[in-house]
């Protein structure tokens, strides 16, 4: 038997996942972290719920490959339920799992960008009790499309709120819809969240005997008391359990000395986003970044690499041992490597940008699209040099988790 009806898959999750898990310890809310190689290998057996996190789709469902994935459908078909957030939800859709006769929405058609806090009509499901003002948050979400019947839509988009963005656009900032107009000209894509406006957000079907439950509200977004309150109560709607005694008291964080290397370099990356005027802190944990350059992976890399200095400060009060010691100068060294290449890439994107605006994957500069493709690859679900050292960064991280 396995020591709780939760399993949280971790893979492509990253920053996602973070958050995630720091969600579900606040709330006191039980789960095993699993991996799609422990799916292939039965760690759904006696499960009542799998939650997936946010994070790429399509590079969750490359991990899981077709064993996982048909794993995942037994599980579900047989009376598992699913439980997904953002990238988690999307994994679900028909062009993937094929979980629930729902679309994701092709880009050209939606709005790619928005970012924020963002109101909701909601129906009478029991998440929403005692929800009096159904306001939450939407990290850079998909949108669905109902395909199919019996599908239960318990949310829907109504209006983002004013400190909410679109792109690098604080929603506040623009009112007439004609402004909204001509910024989406310049940019090339969808910008007005009042698009967004009767859109499904929380959707909800079966799949065999199992229930499935999708969400692109992030209802694990740090200190977000509603939306965990949300949570809290899907996570046993879904099957899942919580702790019955009062949670231990949090200790103050300790960073591990030996992994000050790594956050070295991903705090020197960080700054010279920062000196340039590309990106600032939008929160403690995700970034406001500039139209024309990379945000997320960044700010990715910078928790990671604190959730890594905090996780061994609380497994080894002394000292870390010497293997792990070794691997942490070996991903400092990597890291350093990268982040030459990628205060290269930003200096000449920040030149770029004041010639005119620039999106992540166009520019007229060749060795700056040069630049980029190494670093990055050519999809916007990243890859290169970054998702080679995020790789690294992300098995190292999750052994010190489990």
């Amino acid at each position: 038997m396995t020591s709780n009806k939760a399993a949280v898959l971790w893979d492509e999750s990253h920053l996602w996942g973070l958050t995630a898990l720091r969600a579900l310890r606040h709330k006191g809310l039980l789960y095993d972290l699993v991996r799609a190689e422990d799916i292939r290998s039965g760690a759904l057996e006696d499960r009542a719920l799998l939650f997936v996190p946010g994070g790429w789709a399509s590079n969750k469902l490359k991990a899981l490959g077709d064993e996982g994935s048909s794993a995942i459908r037994s599980f579900v078909r047989g009376g598992g339920n699913y439980l997904g957030f953002c990238g988690g939800a999307g994994l679900a859709t028909r062009d993937c799992l094929g979980l629930l006769p729902v679309e994701r929405v092709p880009t050209a058609h939606r709005v790619p960008s928005f970012s924020g806090l963002i109101s909701c009509t909601v129906d009478n499901h029991p998440m929403w009790d005692n929800i009096y003002r159904p306001i939450f948050h939407a990290w850079w979400p998909s949108q669905l499309r109902i395909a199919g019947e019996d599908i239960r839509i318990c949310a829907r988009y109504d209006r983002a709120m004013p400190d909410a963005y679109s792109s690098d656009i604080r929603v506040g900032s623009l009112t007439a819809g004609e402004e909204w107009t001509a910024k989406e000209t310049a940019y090339g894509i969808n910008l007005n969240p009042e698009r967004l406006a009767g859109e499904p957000a929380v959707v909800e079907g079966e799949y065999g005997k199992g229930r499935v439950l999708l969400s692109l509200l992030h209802f694990d977004t740090p200190d977000d008391a509603r939306g965990n309150r949300v949570l809290r109560k899907l996570w046993t709607y879904m099957g899942g359990t919580c702790r019955t005694d009062t949670p231990e008291a949090v200790s103050p964080k300790r960073f591990a000395p030996e992994a000050a290397p790594l956050m070295r370099e991903a705090h020197a990356l960080i700054a010279t986003g920062e000196a340039l005027g590309l990106w600032h802190w939008r929160t403690p944990w995700v970034l406001q970044w500039k139209r024309g350059v990379r945000g997320l992976e960044y700010c990715t890399l910078a928790n990671m690499a604190v959730s890594i200095a905090e996780h061994l400060g609380q497994r080894f009060a002394e000292n870390v041992p010497a293997p792990l010691v070794k691997e942490l100068h070996h991903l400092a060294g990597i890291f350093a490597a990268f982040r030459g290449r990628a205060e290269e890439l930003l200096r000449k994107e920040h030149a770029a940008i004041q010639q005119g605006l620039i999106s992540f994957d166009t520019s007229d500069d060749p060795a700056l699209q040069d630049l980029r493709r190494a670093l990055f690859g050519s999809a916007k679900s990243h890859g290169g040099e970054f998702k080679a050292l995020l790789d690294e960064i992300d098995v190292f991280l999750y052994h010190l988790m489990v």
